[in-house]
C-alpha cells in the first residue's frame, strides 16, 4: 500500500498548505485535450499552488504569484493577480469547501491556468503585455 503524501505547511501559515504529488479526485477538462493536470510546478514557468479554502486564501495566492511572477511586466502581472484574486474569493465563498488549487503556466505570448476545486474549475488567459 502506498502512502499518501502529507500537507506540508508553508511557514507561519495556517491557510497555505503545500501539496507534494498531492492528485485530485476529480477529473480535469485539459484531460481531454491531451493535457495533463497539474498538481505541482516542474519549471519556473510553471506555478502550483493548494490553499486551504478560509479566509485569506485569495491573500496568499496573491502574495505567491507576485513573487514566482515577478518577471512580468507590472501590468501583465497585477492583472494576474487580480483574476486569480476573484476567482479564489469565489472558491472560498460559494465553493464546495475542498481544497482549492491555482495552477499557471507561462507561455510565449500569455500566461495560462486554472483554480479549481472539487465543484469545478475555472481556466484563464492573461496575454503578455510590455
Amino acid at each position: 500500500m502506498i502512502a499518501k503524501p502529507r500537507p506540508v505547511p508553508f511557514p507561519g501559515s495556517p491557510t497555505l498548505t503545500i501539496n507534494k504529488g498531492w492528485t485530485p479526485d476529480f477529473p480535469s477538462p485539459l484531460a481531454a485535450l491531451g493535457m495533463e493536470p497539474k498538481t505541482r510546478a516542474t519549471n519556473k514557468t510553471e506555478f502550483c499552488l493548494v490553499l486551504t479554502p478560509q479566509w485569506g486564501a485569495a491573500a496568499h495566492a496573491s502574495l505567491a504569484l507576485r513573487k514566482h511572477f515577478r518577471v512580468l511586466a507590472e501590468e501583465t502581472r497585477m492583472r494576474l493577480v487580480s483574476v486569480v484574486t476573484e476567482l479564489v474569493d469565489r472558491s472560498v465563498e460559494q465553493g464546495p469547501g475542498t481544497p482549492i488549487t491555482v495552477t499557471a503556466a507561462l507561455g510565449a505570448d500569455s500566461v495560462r491556468g486554472e483554480v479549481a476545486d472539487r465543484g469545478g474549475l475555472v481556466s484563464f488567459e492573461i496575454p503578455l503585455t510590455g
